[in-house]
C-alpha cells in the first residue's frame, strides 16, 4: 500500500487553507457601482439601514444615484440629473437630497414615484437638507437668506409637507436629526453642541469646540444617545470624542481615531458599536478605510485611497460602503461595499 508522505500532505493542506482564506476575502469586497462621470469618486453619502441601498453623488455636477447591491444588485434608481445626495430611509423608498436647480432640498419618494421641492422658509433663498429619519418622514433643513450666511435650523414633514422652525436653532451652522426622530443635534456659531428633544423641547448642551469648525458633528446614533463630534478647527488635525447622552459622559475613541488623525468623515451604526471612516496620512496623500469597533479597538482595514474616501456603513455594522480606485492606472473611482455578516 502507498502512503501519502505526510509533509506533503500538510503543505496541500495548508496551501489548500490559504486559498481558500483568500478568496474569500477576496469575495468581501463586492463592486456596486461606477461613475459615469470620469475619475471624480462618487460618494457615498448614505446607506440604508438594511446595507441594500447605497445613495451617491459625484463630486461634480452629475446624477444623485440610489444604487442597490444583495437581493437588489444592480438596481439603480436616478433620482434627479443636478445636485448632491444627503441620506436614504431605512429601507431605501425616500432620498432626500439638494438640487442645483431649486438651490432647496428635493425629497424624491419610490410610491408613488415623486419629487418635491422642499418649501423654503420665509426670507431664505437656500434651503439644504441635512438628514432623515428612519420612516422617511421628517427631513433636517439648514436655511439661510444668501449663500455662505448666517442659518436657521428646520424640519421638514415630508406627508403634510410643511416646513416648522426649531426653536432654539436661529443662528447654527450645523443640524442633524437622528434617524429615530426624537433628536435634533444644532451646533451654534459659538462652537456650541447641543442637543433638542424633539417632543419636550429640552436641550442639553453637548460640548464646546473650535467655532472655525462650522460642522464639527461627524456622527449621531440612531436614537441620539451617542453623538460623535471633532473638537478641532478641520479634518487634517482631528481630536474627535464621543458624548453619551445617557451618562452626560465624553470619551475618546480608540485608534486610529484618536488625536491629531486626519480624517475624512466618521460614520456610525445604529446602536454606536462600529464606526467607518477614511484616515490619511500625515501628508493627507494616503489614507485607508476602515471599520472600528468602538468598545475595544477591533480595526478591519477595506481599502487604500489617494483621494477623498467617505465611507458610510449600515445600521447593524455589518455593511460598508465605500469609494476606492479602480481600473487600468487606478483611474476610475467605484463604489464597493464589504459585508461582515456574510
Amino acid at each position: 500500500m502507498n502512503l501519502v508522505n505526510p509533509k506533503r500532505w500538510s503543505l496541500a493542506v495548508l496551501g489548500t487553507a490559504l486559498l481558500t482564506a483568500l478568496l474569500l476575502l477576496t469575495a468581501c469586497e463586492e463592486p456596486i457601482g461606477s461613475n459615469p462621470a470620469g475619475d471624480a469618486c462618487p460618494g457615498p453619502d448614505d446607506i440604508s439601514a438594511d446595507g441594500r441601498w447605497v445613495l451617491t453623488s459625484p463630486a461634480i455636477p452629475g446624477p444623485v444615484r440610489l444604487m442597490g447591491r444583495g437581493p437588489v444588485d444592480g438596481v439603480t434608481r436616478q433620482n434627479f440629473a443636478e445636485g448632491y445626495g444627503i441620506a436614504v430611509n431605512a429601507d431605501g423608498t425616500v432620498v432626500t437630497a439638494f438640487s442645483r436647480q431649486a438651490d432647496s432640498g428635493v425629497v424624491w419618494r419610490l410610491s408613488p414615484t415623486e419629487y418635491t421641492v422642499v418649501p423654503k422658509p420665509a426670507g431664505t433663498t437656500l434651503t439644504v437638507p441635512t438628514s432623515i429619519t428612519d420612516d422617511g418622514r421628517i427631513v433636517g433643513l439648514t436655511a439661510a437668506a444668501v449663500p455662505g450666511g448666517p442659518m436657521s435650523g428646520h424640519v421638514y414633514d415630508t406627508e403634510q409637507r410643511r416646513t416648522t422652525p426649531v426653536a432654539g436653532a436661529e443662528n447654527i451652522t450645523q443640524l442633524l436629526v437622528d434617524r429615530s426622530g426624537t433628536h435634533i443635534s444644532i451646533v451654534d456659531t459659538d462652537g456650541v453642541i447641543h442637543q433638542i428633544e424633539r417632543g419636550s423641547g429640552a436641550v442639553q448642551t453637548v460640548a464646546t469646540v473650535s467655532p472655525h469648525n462650522p460642522e464639527p458633528i461627524e456622527a449621531v446614533s440612531r436614537d441620539g444617545r451617542l453623538i460623535v463630534y471633532n473638537e478641532a478647527a478641520d479634518t487634517r488635525d482631528a481630536r474627535l470624542r464621543v458624548w453619551d447622552a445617557a451618562t452626560g459622559t465624553h470619551a475618546d475613541l480608540p485608534a486610529p481615531l484618536s488625536d491629531g488623525v486626519a480624517i475624512d468623515r466618521v460614520h456610525i451604526d445604529g446602536d454606536g458599536r462600529y464606526l467607518t471612516a477614511t484616515v490619511f496620512d500625515a501628508n493627507g496623500n494616503e489614507g485607508e478605510v476602515i471599520r472600528l469597533r468602538r468598545t475595544d479597538g477591533d480595526l478591519l482595514t477595506y481599502a487604500e485611497v489617494k483621494d477623498s474616501g467617505r465611507s458610510v456603513i449600515s445600521d447593524d455594522g455589518a455593511v460598508t460602503a465605500y469609494c476606492r480606485p479602480d481600473g487600468p492606472g487606478d483611474r476610475n473611482r467605484n463604489i464597493f461595499a464589504r459585508n461582515e455578516a456574510d
